[in-house]
């Protein structure tokens, strides 16, 4: 089943879908021209290896915001000179072999961080949300690499 269909059965479970609009796809296919309250952004912008990519993307999800509306943001973020980055590397690491990814995939995952995913500093990628359009950003949870925040369209 994809994304959207449980995301989906799970709001009409709710009883919030007729408040909701889903859209799975890129933001370029999402029309402008309606404003929605609250984006979501999970897992997406650390593969926008550039900042001014990666700042597009914030603005854009700010164009589609009405006022006040909401972002949550959800990247892998870690600043990979600090001291304790190689021990929540190597947790992570061993979490992904737990959930049985396979060795090679483990590999993989650990040779793109800082190359083909971005791995900035909590306070760079705050930085970037900040300065497209955003209030804030707040951290609202970590798990290992993982960081949320949660930020409000500046008005």
């Amino acid at each position: 089943m994809r994304n959207d269909e449980i995301c989906k059965q799970k709001a009409e479970r709710l009883g919030i879908a007729s408040r909701c609009t889903f859209h799975e796809g890129f933001l370029n296919s999402l029309c402008q021209s309606t404003g929605f309250n609250a984006a979501t952004c999970f897992l997406v912008s650390h593969f926008l290896t550039k900042a001014d990519k990666r700042r597009a993307l914030f603005t854009e999800i700010a164009t589609r915001l009405l006022p006040n509306g909401i972002l949550v943001n959800a990247d892998i973020s870690g600043d990979m000179a600090a001291p304790n980055f190689k021990s929540l590397l190597s947790v992570w690491l061993r979490m992904l072999r737990y959930a049985g990814l396979p060795a090679y995939e483990i590999e993989k995952m650990r040779g793109s961080l800082g190359v083909e995913v971005a791995v900035l500093p909590p306070k760079e990628v705050e930085e970037l949300i900040k300065t497209s359009g955003f209030n804030g950003p707040t951290l609202i949870s970590q798990s290992l690499l993982i960081h949320t925040w949660y930020s409000r369209l500046s008005t």
